[in-house]
């Protein structure tokens, strides 16, 4: 979303507009002091990298993992006391992930590998001590959460090689579980009110979100994916030879050549407004009013990056004419 000039009135359609959803300054002050406490025990070097990781997760960019447990909480009449220890492992847990995530990218700020270690291992410990607090030792609860994790696990490695405007939607699907630990939360609620709703009402909006947010994602990252030989399924949309981990030399050639004719980026994006409009639908369904506001809003950022995608390609086409043409 552009912003506007300080000291400027919004015009009525600016007003109008749906807003992503801020995180909470009291839930941001008590997860930097959960962090804080959980790392009481280990050395100066682990507290420090840890703290940094808290900062890089406590930002607008994880609205919904820090959100989700309020929208879901409100709708199902959970109390301030389950929904706080669904936040605390919903953010414990996406620390650990952060963490797992920057290593498979080749991305990690954290050079020695022990303190990653020592990180992970009390971010998933405290990430699963917040959910036994809270379903306690419920056998179908923790089954679904060793088929989660095993399916996030098993999804971390399936983007080489696809190509998402050849996928069925029940593919498609499937890249929602690269968040898949997301579900965990949606899990977690139904186990805690059973007779009120259902797991797969509760997942259908998650699932939808996620992947959105991956496709989202890699639209946004594919200069720099590109660039690193990262494996990125907008760069995989766009030219259906980079199959390999390892992009070859002329995808370049090949991706720049796709979005400078535009058929294939308005295919990719219709699929990822497919997702979100899936996802309203399905978050309303469920009485999530508030997550199917954060999808609008994630949907006219979206729009907002496709405009300015098409306003480089139209610069880009006017400095090469200028070069072929010169005054």
């Amino acid at each position: 979303m552009s912003l506007r000039n300080p000291g400027t009135t919004p015009t009525d359609s600016e007003l109008s507009l749906p807003r992503l959803m801020p995180l909470r300054i009291h839930d941001i002050s008590r997860m930097r002091a959960a962090y804080r406490a959980l790392l009481v025990p280990e050395s100066k070097n682990v507290r420090a990298c840890g703290m940094a990781l808290f900062e890089r997760i406590a930002t607008g960019n994880w609205s919904v993992e820090w959100n989700l447990p309020r929208w879901l909480g409100s709708s199902l009449g959970l109390g301030e006391f389950e929904q706080q220890g669904l936040i605390a492992a919903n953010v414990f847990g996406l620390g650990y992930i952060r963490l797992h995530d920057d290593q498979m990218d080749g991305e990690g700020l954290i050079s020695e590998p022990e303190i990653t270690r020592a990180l992970e291992r009390a971010l998933l410990q405290a990430a699963e001590g917040e959910l036994r607090q809270l379903v306690g030792e419920r056998p179908a609860f923790w089954n679904q959460y060793t088929a989660i994790m095993k399916r996030w696990k098993a999804a971390l490695d399936m983007v080489a090689g696809i190509n998402v405007l050849q996928m069925e939607p029940s593919q498609l699907n499937q890249l929602g579980d690269i968040g898949a630990p997301l579900y965990l939360c949606g899990a977690a609620c139904a186990a805690l009110r059973p007779q009120t709703v259902s797991l797969e009402a509760i997942l259908r909006p998650i699932q939808h979100y996620l992947v959105a947010a991956v496709l989202y994602d890699h639209m946004k990252d594919w200069k720099s994916d590109l660039e690193n030989e990262r494996a990125n399924v907008f760069i995989q949309a766009m030219d259906s030879s980079a199959s390999a981990r390892s992009l070859r030399p002329h995808s370049r050639h090949e991706v720049y050549a796709a979005i400078l004719e535009g058929e294939q980026t308005t295919a990719y994006i219709d699929r990822l407004h497919g997702e979100l409009s899936q996802g309203m639908e399905a978050a309303r369904s469920a009485g999530l009013e508030p997550f199917a506001l954060h999808l609008a809003a994630l949907a006219e950022e979206v729009r907002e990056s496709k405009k300015q995608m098409d306003k480089g390609i139209q610069d880009y086409l006017k400095q090469g004419m200028e070069l072929l043409l010169p005054a």
